[in-house]
């Protein structure tokens, strides 16, 4: 999975690099960053945003309708910009593991090399949960979401460390 990431940023790199001095970005924190790039997931694709609503009362999908569609808004516009919204595509007509896997790989990317966007995707991902404690809770419970993305975040922190210290 890895390997994939590496040759889509070779070809499709990132032209947005920022820096924050926010200390709560959840690139300091690679579990906190699986948890918002698993919400991100959740939300903004049709498939596993429908299995979410059918645990959840609809009051609480209704109160949280806006941020919902300024997130997906939010992604889609990033991906655009950097002309990666290909990912996007192919993860809401066909969301297979390896085309979900492929889509976090690159938001994964996108918080890394744009804290601006990072820290509005978990700003967003906190009014949601603010708004919606249930919908956090449905999307928490939903088995085989947390481990794969925390496994990635550990991988893209371990090989960035490895380049890293390669260059140096």
């Amino acid at each position: 999975m890895a390997l994939i990431a590496n040759m889509f940023d070779r070809y499709f790199p990132t032209r947005v690099r920022t820096q924050s001095a926010n200390a709560s970005h959840p690139e300091s924190n690679g579990g906190a960053m699986a948890e918002v790039i698993d919400a991100v997931v959740a939300y903004i694709l049709p498939r596993p945003f429908e299995q979410l609503c059918q645990k959840v009362d609809s009051e609480a999908i209704a109160r949280c309708q806006t941020d919902i569609q300024t997130l997906r808004q939010t992604v889609q516009d990033q991906l655009k910009r950097t002309h990666t919204d290909v990912v996007l595509t192919l993860a809401q007509s066909d969301p297979t593991n390896l085309h979900l896997q492929v889509l976090k790989s690159s938001l994964l990317r996108h918080i890394k090399a744009d804290t601006q966007f990072g820290d509005r995707l978990v700003a967003l991902v906190d009014q949601i949960h603010t708004t919606a404690p249930s919908l956090q809770q449905a999307m928490q419970a939903q088995s085989g979401l947390s481990q794969p993305t925390a496994t990635l975040v550990a991988e893209a922190d371990r090989l960035s460390q490895q380049y890293c210290g390669t260059l140096g």
